[in-house]
């Protein structure tokens, strides 16, 4: 690693933090939108552990 590559590491992660605040504010100006998209993400996720602790009920023998 060149002297130049921890400047250019660096310099990436500045710009995702960058990109990450600009989302941010962006869903923060509007609660709403952002309520209504934790709620879908909230649904989502319910559905795939569902399906996953299901799963591991049936490996582990505990199904009924």
């Amino acid at each position: 690693m060149g002297l130049g590559e921890p400047a250019k590491k660096q310099a990436e992660i500045l710009g995702f933090i960058a990109d990450f605040r600009k989302k941010k504010k962006a869903l923060l100006a509007k609660p709403k939108n952002l309520a209504q998209a934790l709620q879908r993400g909230s649904g989502q996720a319910a559905k795939v552990a569902e399906k996953k602790i299901a799963e591991v009920k049936r490996k582990i023998g505990l199904d009924l």
